[in-house]
Parts: structure tokens; C-alpha cells; sequence
């Protein structure tokens, strides 16, 4: 397989300005391009921001929020789900739960979800803006022990 990236070391900005090419060989192996192809973009796009914002009601594992902070970059998420096994208030900014909802109808009828505090989301967004050492900060610690934690789970 060959690829090449135009543009690569340029954050995305337009999709013509950006493509991944391969190879027309037809070897069967389509899935492992998708997920190099897959995997370049989001590297780009966490290369591009300051932080990765996600204050949602509720996470499965958090793979985003891990490739963010695997790539030092400082993670704003709710204080509440799976992504809670792995960030910390020293490796991310949690942005804390107003208030918990059951929900009543649907395929995840009776769980739980959380509702984030918007009044701290902005108090924590506007201090990532003013004190931005303190994201690069977070951001170093969050991949030094998210780095630790995949090597012990591989033990």
C-alpha cells in the first residue's frame, strides 16, 4: 500500500486542500486502510486545537478523550461515566454534574445520565483561554499517566 498525504505537517482547514491517497491495488485488505486513513485524520485534527471539549451526558470507554490526552493534549469533559476510570482533576478538567437524569423512554429507558453544570463548563473554558500553561500542564500529566496505565494493563 502506498499513501501520501498532501499537506500533512498543515492543520485541516479545507477538504480540498487535504487528501489521502493509496494505491489502486485491490489486495482485499480495504478496513486496515480505512482505519490508517481514519487514524491520520484524527491525529491531524487533535494537532489542531487547543483542548478537546467534550461535556456530554454520558461515556462508554472514551477514546477520544484518551488519544487527546495520549497526545498531551488537555482534556474538558463531565465528571461522570467510563472516562471517570482514567481522568483525573491533575490529568484533565472535569466539569462537574448539575443535576442526574432517568430517562423514560427509549432503548436505555431507566439509566442514568448526567446533566453537566454549563455555568462551569464556561468558568473552566475561560480559564483554559486565560491560563493556557495550565492546559500544557494538564496536558503533560494526563499523557504521562494515561501512557502508564496502557503499559501496566499490559502486564
Amino acid at each position: 500500500m502506498i499513501l501520501r498525504l498532501i499537506e500533512a505537517s498543515q492543520p485541516l482547514s479545507s477538504s480540498e486542500d487535504r487528501a489521502v491517497y493509496h494505491s489502486d491495488i485491490d489486495d482485499g485488505d480495504d478496513e486496515s486502510y480505512q482505519d490508517i486513513i481514519q487514524a491520520f485524520f484524527r491525529r491531524s485534527l487533535y494537532r489542531s486545537v487547543d483542548a478537546l471539549v467534550q461535556a456530554s451526558r454520558g461515556e462508554g470507554w472514551g477514546r477520544p478523550h484518551q488519544e487527546a490526552m495520549s497526545m498531551s493534549l488537555p482534556v474538558i469533559a463531565t465528571n461522570w461515566s467510563g472516562t471517570m476510570a482514567f481522568m483525573t482533576e491533575t490529568n484533565s478538567f472535569l466539569v462537574p454534574v448539575q443535576r442526574m437524569e432517568t430517562l423514560a423512554v427509549g432503548p436505555f429507558k431507566g439509566h442514568q445520565w448526567a446533566i453537566p453544570s454549563v455555568v462551569e463548563l464556561r468558568k473552566i473554558l475561560r480559564a483554559a483561554v486565560t491560563y493556557p500553561e495550565r492546559g500544557r500542564d494538564v496536558g503533560l500529566q494526563a499523557r504521562k499517566d494515561i501512557w502508564w496505565r496502557r503499559i501496566l494493563l499490559s502486564m
